[in-house]
């Protein structure tokens, strides 16, 4: 459909035809939006072309090559997170208002925890704990002492924990 109603896509559908082979070389890529496009595709094409023959071909790797033409095109700190400022983020929490960190595959703030707790003089006053089966009580009794005392609390492995999650 796309050859029907986007003039740069026209002939699209007999490419498939006529070079069923290499459409399907470039479709079973591990990475297509690297690979070089079937025929005279691969001249006729630019950045946002071949982006849009893998949002339609090939859905799962639109983020990787929709990263790639920001990246081109404008600059990569459009997809590259900022560091996170702990201090900052600290500002912005009251007792009543903790900070939550939703991580990344590889991202660990513990250790900036642990060094922001540092400069606070709050190393004595930082408790940590990774959930897991049986820890829930543990970081029942954490949060307590934590909103009575003023400690920190810095439960990690929150996935590992889910039933418990809904009380917490």
């Amino acid at each position: 459909e796309m050859d029907r109603t986007l003039s740069k896509f026209q002939g699209l559908a007999n490419s498939f035809e006529q070079r069923l082979k290499e459409w399907h070389a470039w479709y079973t890529s591990a990475r297509p939006e690297e690979a070089p496009l079937p025929g005279e595709w691969q001249n006729s094409c630019n950045e946002m072309h071949r982006m849009i023959l893998v949002r339609a071909l090939r859905p799962d790797r639109v983020s990787f090559v929709a990263t790639s033409f920001i990246v081109n095109n404008l600059n990569n700190r459009f997809v590259e997170p900022p560091p996170l400022d702990m201090a900052a983020a600290l500002m912005d929490s009251t007792p009543k208002t903790p900070l939550i960190f939703v991580l990344s595959p590889g991202v660990d703030p513990t250790k900036m925890l642990a060094d922001l707790a540092a400069r606070q003089n709050m190393s004595k006053r930082l408790f940590s704990l990774s959930l897991g089966q049986g820890q829930s009580r543990i970081a029942e009794r954490l949060i307590e002492d934590g909103a009575l005392y003023g400690n920190w609390v810095f439960l990690a492995n929150c996935h590992l924990c889910l039933s418990w999650m809904p009380t917490l």
